[in-house]
């Protein structure tokens, strides 16, 4: 099936939407070669659907749930509907898509990185445009019958004829009959090859709600290819920031497999299209985490406070609804825990509740600690995140998500490459491991391996390995480094 962005949707904004998304998620194959996106933003502007594939170049659907008893008259720019007893205008759909191709090349265009430079094409952009209407509701003959064909042509659109589950194209397990369809109806203008750093770009240029420009230190200042690929989500990644609907969600990974990146693209994508989400607490445990994650909302300009996002670390939530000064850093676990039960009794008389909660590093989080954040979340707007690290929990504290009411299951998302680590050190890893194998070995009696999924083409200089006479030097070195 085509990579659905996001890959779940509870609520359509019609119903002729969420069969059309059905009917791509289950014909477009193979997955390799299709990526649609719902309700994407492109400027301020939202097509239904642009799907991508690397034979047809990009297409823009709009999608209507008219009926054809609701169409009084129509011509090139409008239809007239007659709705709930009343007449009303309506931009012809056709024209709608058409309009967006227009932005759509004109960003790219300026951008400039995807415009051609051989002499018989310099100037045009490198990916054919075409654009659709899909009527769910409409059946292609009838259509025909009251002439509509004269004012968008049928081979321009989905009726309910290819969409019904009995269709040919829905028939066919293999895709090959959407292929071919899609071919006919939006048989690109030219021949198009476009490389895989140049579809990053184009993601980047179309849907920049998935890039962050993520901060970085001026002496590791890189403007290589291989570190621009770190600014945009991967395909897993948008698809789980992507998803609107509510419930709770728990999303695992190691070390740089962009969980916190997908936290910020979620709580910006709630706070911009969801009307319901007003309130969001952004909760991390880690003090040095908090202004991070600041600064990357604040790149994706979502406001920060008690009307956007309020960011901040667990101790500094337990110290509102205590109403008391709380030391963040550097006291013993007993005073943790006092404070951790000062604000479970406090709890109950805290004002306060959120649309939406996110958890950063959620393995640092108590059973107890957790019980502090949940009754914190609306239960009508009911948007849960939270990420985890279980080689990383250095704690150690117990845990079990369903008695603190996280209600989570079938909204696990397992998160598998790394990408923060270079080809350097992980061949470094792999080659420490080896030198180990015969004393490191997993239940099963195989080689324990490092760094599984590292995202091996990102580049760095290679790692220095130092030696020590003893243990002390080592945090004395590293502060001076």
């Amino acid at each position: 099936m085509a990579i659905m962005i996001p890959d779940e949707v509870s609520d359509f904004t019609t119903a002729g939407e969420g069969t059309f998304y059905r009917f791509l998620q289950a014909v477009a194959k193979p997955d390799h070669h299709y990526i649609a996106w719902y309700l994407p933003d492109i400027r301020g502007y939202e097509p239904d659907f642009i799907i991508y594939s690397n034979q047809l170049g990009l297409v823009i659907f709009e999608v209507k749930d008219w009926v054809l008893d609701q169409v009084v008259s129509a011509d090139p720019q409008h239809f007239t509907l007659k709705i709930s007893g009343s007449t009303e205008k309506r931009k012809n759909p056709l024209q709608q898509a058409r309009d967006y191709i227009y932005q759509i090349m004109n960003k790219i265009k300026k951008d400039g990185r995807l415009v051609s430079k051989q002499d018989h094409s310099h100037g045009n952009v490198k990916i054919p445009v075409s654009y659709g209407v899909v009527f769910p509701n409409i059946v292609k003959h009838e259509y025909r019958q009251k002439e509509l064909d004269k004012v968008i042509p049928t081979d321009k659109v989905l009726f309910w004829d290819d969409l019904h589950p009995q269709s040919p194209i829905c028939s066919d397990p293999s895709g090959r009959c959407f292929q071919d369809n899609m071919k006919q109806m939006f048989s690109p203008l030219f021949d198009f090859s476009i490389s895989q750093n140049e579809l990053n770009h184009l993601k980047q240029l179309l849907f920049p709600v998935i890039r962050i420009d993520l901060p970085c230190r001026e002496e590791h200042r890189n403007q290589a290819e291989d570190a621009r690929r770190l600014k945009i989500l991967d395909k897993n990644q948008e698809s789980i920031a992507r998803q609107y609907g509510g419930g709770h969600r728990l999303i695992t990974g190691p070390s740089g497999s962009g969980k916190t990146l997908i936290l910020v693209h979620r709580a910006a994508l709630l706070h911009q299209y969801n009307p319901e989400v007003r309130r969001i607490l952004f909760l991390c445990y880690n003090v040095t985490l908090v202004n991070y994650i600041k600064r990357l909302l604040a790149d994706k300009q979502v406001p920060l406070g008690d009307k956007g996002v309020e960011v901040m670390h667990f101790f500094q939530l337990c110290a509102r609804i205590c109403g008391d000064d709380v030391v963040y850093e550097n006291e013993d676990r007993d005073y943790y825990e006092l404070v951790i039960q000062d604000a479970l009794e406090k709890l109950p008389d805290f004002p306060v509740s959120y649309d939406a909660v996110f958890i950063d590093e959620g393995q640092d989080f108590s059973d107890d600690m957790l019980r502090i954040v949940m009754p914190l979340l609306n239960t009508r707007t009911n948007h849960f995140t939270m990420t985890s690290d279980e080689q990383q929990d250095i704690y150690e504290r117990p845990r079990t998500w369903k008695k603190v009411g996280i209600q989570a299951r079938g909204r696990v998302h397992r998160l598998s490459w790394a990408y923060r680590n270079t080809k350097e050190i992980h061949d470094l890893s792999e080659s420490l491991s080896c030198m180990k194998k015969t004393k490191d070995k997993t239940a099963s009696g195989e080689q324990l391996q490092l760094f599984p999924d590292t995202f091996g083409t990102l580049h760095g200089p290679p790692p220095e390995i130092i030696g020590f006479s003893d243990f002390h030097e080592i945090p004395a070195y590293v502060t001076d480094q």
